[in-house]
C-alpha cells in the first residue's frame, strides 16, 4: 500500500489559495490537518482505503468538533462535513477545496 505525502498535499492545499494548512496529529495511517480558506477552518482527516487503496479525506467545519475530539475516529464517526475521494494528492487538494466551497455555501445559507 502506498503511503501518503502529507507535507506534499499541505504544501499543495496552501498553494491553491488555502490561507492555512497545517498537520496537527499524526495517527496510525491518518492525518489531522487544520486548514483555513475564504475565513473558514475546517478540520481534514486524511487516510488511504483499505480496499480501494484511494485517498479519502473527511472535511468537517472546525467550530463543529471540540478540541479534545480532534482525532481520526471522531472526524470519520461525526456526522457533520463531506468525504473527498480521488487517486493523489493533487486531485484530492482540488476535491478537498471544492468540498470547502460547498460547505461554505450552505452553511450560509442556514
Amino acid at each position: 500500500m502506498q503511503g501518503i505525502n502529507i507535507e506534499y498535499l499541505v504544501n499543495k492545499l496552501k498553494e491553491i489559495g488555502f490561507s492555512r494548512a497545517k498537520l496537527v496529529k499524526s495517527e496510525i495511517n491518518c492525518y489531522i490537518l487544520i486548514t483555513e480558506v475564504l475565513d473558514e477552518q475546517f478540520l481534514i482527516s486524511v487516510r488511504r482505503g483499505t480496499i480501494s487503496n484511494k485517498l479519502i479525506a473527511k472535511i468537517v467545519p472546525a467550530y463543529m468538533l471540540p478540541y479534545k475530539y480532534w482525532s481520526c475516529i471522531y472526524l470519520e464517526y461525526t456526522p457533520q462535513g463531506l468525504y473527498a475521494f480521488a487517486e493523489n494528492e493533487d486531485t484530492l487538494t482540488d476535491q478537498i477545496l471544492r468540498k470547502c466551497k460547498r460547505i461554505i455555501k450552505i452553511l450560509k445559507r442556514s
